[in-house]
């Protein structure tokens, strides 16, 4: 009976008025670097991914916070290397995914429309596989080689702008949204960048 009216107790606490959702959406993203850079990179220029959201949002105040944990799938990236001894040197980065916190801020909240921007910080995570081409005594060798096999994380910062479309409890997520990447043994602070374009279903819970 303790633990009963503890756990009711906390739940009391909580605002059920202010305005909880989860989302699920999938989208079209772009993953390149700022230009000068040292080497070159290849990749296609779209990846499929999906994501989800739970967000909350203030009761008096049009603000919102959130987080997002996105799967991506699709793009190869390619990036070239000019090593000594090697005719040809590159990494695939592979598993891609997007972790982030955001707080936005919500206007133009008009009949079936309400539009939102904001800022996001979180995490960009891959897994890199290296790979080399050389010239032995045989011929052309090819070497591939995961690093570690473990995945490598870095900074994520941007911002995010979209538009909810509806009144219900199931309404309409567009979401455009831009984020930097932090310093990493092969891009400097802020080179490397993502560009994201996502369209999915909100449910608000209460």
């Amino acid at each position: 009976m303790k633990y009963y009216t503890t756990l009711l107790f906390f739940i009391s606490l909580i605002p059920v008025s202010a305005q909880f959702s989860f989302g699920l959406g999938l989208g079209n993203s772009n993953f390149r670097r700022i230009v000068p850079y040292s080497g070159s990179v290849h990749n296609f220029p779209v990846m499929i991914f999906a994501e989800a959201h739970v967000g909350y949002r203030f009761k008096k105040q049009p603000i919102s916070l959130g987080l997002t944990n996105g799967f991506w799938a699709g793009q190869r990236i390619e990036e070239s290397f000019n090593l000594p001894y090697l005719s040809r040197a590159y990494a695939n980065y592979r598993k891609q995914q997007m972790h982030l916190a955001s707080i936005d801020y919500n206007w133009l909240q008009k009949k079936k429309i309400e539009l939102y921007t904001g800022l996001n910080l979180g995490a960009y995570s891959l897994i890199p596989v290296f790979g080399a081409s050389q010239l032995g005594e045989t011929g052309l060798d090819y070497i591939s080689w995961n690093k570690n096999r473990t995945r490598s994380f870095r900074g994520a910062f941007g911002a995010q702008s979209g538009i909810i479309i509806g009144k219900k409890k199931l309404r309409t997520k567009i979401e455009l949204r831009h984020a930097f990447f932090t310093q990493y043994e092969f891009a400097g602070f802020a080179q490397e960048m993502n560009t994201s374009l996502s369209i999915g279903v909100l449910w608000l819970m209460f």
